[in-house]
């Protein structure tokens, strides 16, 4: 596209795209982050067209975001991003490749990235439940019940914490992406833990309001960032979710609940939680930098 300026974008620059992005990721960018923004020369002078920002996971950099002004979609702008840069990271050694999830209701999204020579798979186990708090059969007794035992992050010792922290790093069973340490400001106030004594944690549920693109659509959304619970068949995490659910019904009323899945395990968990749930599959689209 004539007048398509591609610049870095970095730490001190990012703030001039951040109506451009999620505030979830905008408050991950970091100093790996990598990141590229489109700039159109217009007779009414520079206009914003759009931005790509990966990061990097062992031998692969991946798409975290990618957004093009609708007014100048369709004209090359999402394909300069990209190639920009596969180009700034192919030669590097530690790099193999590009990765980028894609969701069901985003054909547009993993059509374009087939076009560019990534290969499209179905991941079995990954994908996000979606559901709202009037479908999530609330057991009001079993939250009135155990409501004494659920505590808000902010009324949690900080020794409590650290023992959670040091049990989660024995147990092999904790699935990747453990938010250690955990911090109450990191998360919405909604988040609990549930104690049956001051000094443990038996369970925790970490939440996250934001807007998330859901089915091809941005919604206003409350996320299970990650939940754990010592006890292996899960009633304590799923009382700790009865109070979680009762508190969002009475503050916010119906809203939307997302829940990631990574693999089988938390596939498993994503069920127990959100019964009957819709489910939207994830797809992996990887470009190889090898020939």
């Amino acid at each position: 596209m004539d007048g398509l300026k591609i610049c870095v974008v970095n730490k001190d620059t990012l703030y001039m795209f951040k109506d451009l992005m999620t505030n979830e990721i905008r408050l991950s960018f970091n100093d790996l982050s990598v990141s590229y923004c489109a700039i159109l020369e217009t007779d009414e002078g520079p206009k914003r067209a759009g931005i790509i920002i990966g990061h990097p996971d062992g031998e692969e950099l991946y798409i975290d975001w990618l957004f093009v002004n609708k007014e100048l979609r369709g004209r090359g702008v999402a394909g300069a991003l990209l190639e920009r840069m596969s180009e700034a990271v192919q030669n590097v050694p530690e790099f193999s490749g590009i990765m980028a999830f894609a969701g069901e209701g985003e054909e547009e999204l993993r059509r374009f990235l087939d076009n560019r020579g990534f290969l499209v798979m179905s991941m079995e186990g990954r994908g996000q439940f979606v559901t709202k708090v009037s479908e999530c059969g609330l057991n009001k007794a079993l939250a009135d019940g155990a409501s004494k035992m659920c505590f808000g992050l902010d009324k949690i010792p900080a020794r409590a914490f650290r023992g959670l922290e040091m049990d989660i790093e024995k147990d092999s069973n904790v699935s990747v992406g453990v938010p250690l340490p955990i911090k109450a400001e990191d998360y919405s106030p909604l988040s609990m833990a549930f104690q049956l004594r001051q000094d443990q944690i038996e369970a925790i549920v970490l939440l996250k309001e934001d807007n998330v693109r859901i089915f091809g659509e941005e919604q206003s959304v409350i996320n299970v960032s990650w939940a754990y619970s010592r006890d292996k068949s899960g009633k304590s995490l799923m009382v700790l979710i009865a109070c979680i659910l009762n508190m969002i019904k009475k503050e916010m009323g119906d809203v939307i609940l997302t829940f990631a899945s990574l693999n089988e395990k938390t596939m498993d968990l994503g069920r127990k939680l959100f019964d009957d749930a819709e489910f939207e599959q994830l797809y992996l689209a990887y470009l190889s930098f090898e020939e």
